[in-house]
């Protein structure tokens, strides 16, 4: 078998950590910007204004950069568990009485994530009856079902993980019956992105919907290949992410540069995207190399550390994906409508611009003629992402301080984490 990444240390490594709150900020940001990406490239209605971005290549690649953030961060989350999990569980799987331990240990974690979702639709119920904010009702539930699957995504992967590790010590093909089902899975996807994309808003059990998850599945597998392969994986670890990056810029930037905007939105439809999973995976690659850099120049020079360092502030806050995940799909109608709001109000402030000047001209501040533009479009959009993108990285941040505050204390009060 191939050597195995080694085991994570008890206290969470802050190379992973801030690969965490990474993924969190990108989805936000993915999130923010999402009715303005659908507008334009699914023709989504929407009460955003999108006049000025679709006639910008600069718009169109920043949002087509922006929109594979969202399935990258989703898969960057899995992996990581798998990444950890799967090759636990491998060679825990060689010793006496491993089913009962997986079974108490999974029984602990399905109890955070009921825990988690039981406090915030609590919450979540008192405020929408009270205040009429978030998204939970009584009288509809598609907000614990549907808004909620990545939720139980997650509990479904976390409660087949220990068959998984299983196989997996005992199966020597498994990584390459992981790529097969990676290629095989995302040829469906492509169809699904390029061909077949069917109704936007899908039934849960809509084949597309279940790629998705299936996806994300993959995406939980190939975590455990990689820290299985880690010895192969690690000396490439830069070439592959700068091959990687490199290659979605590029695909952006030429759909950007065509003002083809079926062709971006096909790039990343929902979680289908090829890209946002190589992304994921190259940059789970590269923080891992990392990882193990870091940790060999403490053991040869060991860092002190204070109560209150950046490190410790960076795992309390990573700890809050969980809680993040719920509240964002909670109050995603309150943060829109405010996004919206501000953002629209930015973009009144650009003119739609004149039928004869080309397409994308202000992308790299060409001369228009004069009197055309009463004000810089390019100065608009910018501050258009730039203020976003400040609100999400603030959303994101404030969502994980009230769930260190509110979720933590009750876990740790019920003996489920430390």
């Amino acid at each position: 078998m191939s050597s195995a990444a080694p085991l994570p240390r008890a206290k969470r490594d802050v190379h992973v950590e801030i690969l965490r709150l990474c993924a969190i900020v990108g989805i936000a940001i993915f999130h923010t910007f999402q009715p303005w990406f659908n507008s334009i490239a699914y023709g989504v209605s929407s009460d955003a204004r999108t006049e000025t971005l679709e006639c910008s290549t600069f718009a169109l690649f920043l949002l087509g950069c922006i929109s594979l953030l969202g399935a990258m961060g989703n898969s960057v989350f899995y992996m990581i568990s798998g990444y950890f999990l799967l090759p636990r569980m491998a060679r825990d799987s060689d010793q006496s009485g491993y089913w009962s331990r997986q079974l108490k240990v999974t029984l602990r974690r399905a109890a955070v994530i009921a825990v988690s979702v039981a406090l915030y639709a609590i919450i979540g119920l008192v405020l929408h009856r009270l205040f009429g904010i978030s998204s939970a009702s009584m009288h509809n539930w598609h907000w614990a079902v549907d808004g909620l699957e990545f939720i139980w995504l997650y509990l479904i992967f976390i409660v087949v993980a220990p068959v998984i590790g299983w196989i997996q010590r005992r199966l020597l093909t498994w990584p390459d019956l992981v790529i097969l089902l990676l290629i095989t899975v995302m040829g469906f996807n492509t169809y699904i992105a390029f061909w077949d994309q069917g109704d936007f808003q899908r039934g849960l059990f809509d084949w597309r919907k279940l790629m998705s998850g299936l996806t994300y599945f993959v995406a939980f597998l190939l975590g455990g290949v990689i820290a299985q392969q880690w010895e192969i994986l690690r000396g490439q670890a830069k070439l592959i992410r700068f091959g990687v990056v490199f290659l979605s810029i590029l695909a952006e930037l030429v759909c950007a540069l065509c003002m083809d905007r079926r062709l971006i939105g096909s790039l990343s439809y929902k979680s289908t995207s090829l890209l946002s999973l190589l992304l994921a995976a190259a940059t789970v690659i590269f923080t891992f190399s990392q990882r193990d850099v870091a940790a060999h120049v403490t053991a040869t020079a060991p860092a002190k550390t204070t109560r209150w360092s950046a490190g410790t502030i960076v795992r309390s806050l990573a700890s809050g994906i969980l809680g993040f995940y719920i509240l964002q799909s909670l109050f995603a109608d309150e943060w829109h409508r405010l996004t919206i709001w501000t953002l629209n109000a930015i973009m009144a402030m650009a003119p739609v611009p004149s039928q004869s000047v080309p397409n994308g001209a202000f992308l790299l501040n060409q001369a228009v003629p004069s009197g055309t533009w009463t004000s810089s479009p390019l100065g608009v959009i910018m501050l258009f992402f730039l203020t976003g993108i400040v609100m999400s990285v603030v959303f994101a941040g404030v969502i994980l301080a009230l769930d260190l505050l509110i979720r933590r204390p009750i876990l740790v009060a019920l003996h489920l984490v430390r």
